[in-house]
């Protein structure tokens, strides 16, 4: 690595230098596919989580739901408002 970093001439045909570059290479991938796996994990726990509680408690879910969609249609109204104002 350290080579790889401090050679005065990179030569694409020297094996040690190309070696190096791949171990790189393919850590960085491994990196971010490890990233993406656990982002998509904790996705799906929530969702579960959320699942769950939906089920458990479904009066304060349902009670939930109707406020989240009264503050929707209140913007959706505010919006619509806003757009019957003249314009000038």
């Amino acid at each position: 690595m350290n080579y790889l970093l401090s050679a005065p001439k990179l030569d694409p045909l020297n094996w040690e230098t190309v070696k190096d570059a791949l171990t790189i290479l393919w850590q960085g991938l491994l990196a971010i596919f490890v990233v993406i796996a656990i982002i998509i994990i904790v996705l799906k726990l929530v969702n579960f989580c959320i699942y769950l509680f939906t089920i458990t408690f479904p009066r304060i879910s349902q009670n939930w739901q109707e406020k989240k969609a009264k503050k929707a249609a209140e913007q959706a109204n505010m919006q619509n408002d806003g757009e019957d104002a003249p314009q000038n």
